[in-house]
């Protein structure tokens, strides 16, 4: 399952209606914070990558379990974000 969420409140309701094994979220959308979605996630157990440009030292707690991929990325950070969090299961 792929899906694209512009909106926390989007994100939130594709969380509630699919499966999926894991999850890439941005940092920020639209100037909303990812927490409510990242909340949901660590919940359920869904692991998830952070795709941010700001530094992972300066991540709160909840932010602590993910995989950080730091933007700008290419699709083989992506692949070694995605092994990471296979290897964490």
């Amino acid at each position: 399952m792929v899906g694209i969420a512009t909106r926390v409140t989007e994100a939130l309701a594709f969380v509630a209606n699919h499966s999926f094994d894991v999850a890439v979220l941005d940092g920020k959308l639209f100037d909303e914070n990812i927490f409510s979605v990242v909340d949901v996630l660590v919940a359920w157990g869904t692991p998830f990558i952070l795709a941010s440009g700001l530094a992972s030292s300066g991540f709160t707690e909840r932010l602590s379990r993910a995989v950080v991929l730091q933007k700008p990325y290419d699709i083989a950070d992506l692949e070694h974000a995605l092994a990471r969090v296979v290897k964490r299961e």
